[in-house]
């Protein structure tokens, strides 16, 4: 069997797979090359011989699918114990570092560093929030001390299971100051995909099924235009 032969008869299937691990890996590489990622899909079937755009819209849209699913699979499992993680707040005022960003022992202290960018005497108010129930799991204020013309705030305390996000104020300006981590890898991989993957799988499928439509009409745009001149 040559090249030919063989992409005949196994190339959407080639290109299902390779479509799959490329989208997965676009996904790892950062958003500019996920939003290309059904470019890319589209490139994998052209290259390799699957003309029908039905075909491809059969193969290519679960392979967009599968590959952002594995995505968030690893990535569930990659971020579920993260030692440390550093976070710039919204509006630039504060640097917050968290230890342990994620862990799957609950009964591990957290350590919260929270640094002003200037010299302040004022109490800085925090919430943490979580994710789950969207509501505060513990708020109060903290009191800094200034160091190299900056002002450190310290919080530790411990959580429960779930997934939390870390709200700062002062100055009646609020700030996003992170989020923590306390879940297993699987009920993350849940959560990942229930409130981000399915609407990214369905954006980057939309945006390769309307590709294939583009491609699609400016092929019989061109195929009208050379009838007109013969």
């Amino acid at each position: 069997m040559d090249t030919r032969e063989f992409l005949k008869k196994y190339g959407k299937f080639l290109a299902l797979i390779l479509s799959i691990l490329v989208v997965m890996g676009s996904f790892f590489a950062g958003w500019i090359l996920t939003v290309s990622s059904p470019l890319f899909v589209f490139l994998i079937f052209k290259f390799l011989g699957v003309w029908r755009n039905k075909t491809r819209v059969i193969y290519g849209v679960p392979a967009i699918a599968i590959g952002a699913i594995l995505f968030f699979l690893a990535f569930s499992y990659q971020i579920a114990n993260v030692e440390v993680q550093e976070f710039d707040s919204y509006h630039g005022n504060f640097h917050v570092v968290v230890k342990p960003y994620s862990t799957t022992d609950f009964s591990r202290n957290t350590s919260i560093v929270i640094t002003y960018n200037n010299e302040t005497n004022q109490s800085l108010y925090y919430e943490i929030t979580s994710t789950y129930t969207q509501k505060a799991y513990a708020k109060g204020y903290l009191n800094g001390t200034v160091m190299d013309n900056k002002t450190v705030y310290r919080l530790n305390m411990t959580f429960k299971q779930g997934i939390y996000y870390i709200i700062l104020k002062m100055d009646n300006t609020t700030d996003y100051g992170g989020e923590i981590i306390r879940d297993y890898p699987n009920n993350l991989f849940g959560y990942f995909v229930y409130y981000s993957g399915l609407w990214v799988i369905l954006w980057l499928s939309m945006l390769y099924i309307l590709l294939i439509f583009g491609v699609h009409m400016i092929r019989k745009s061109m195929e009208l235009r050379s009838l007109r001149y013969e």
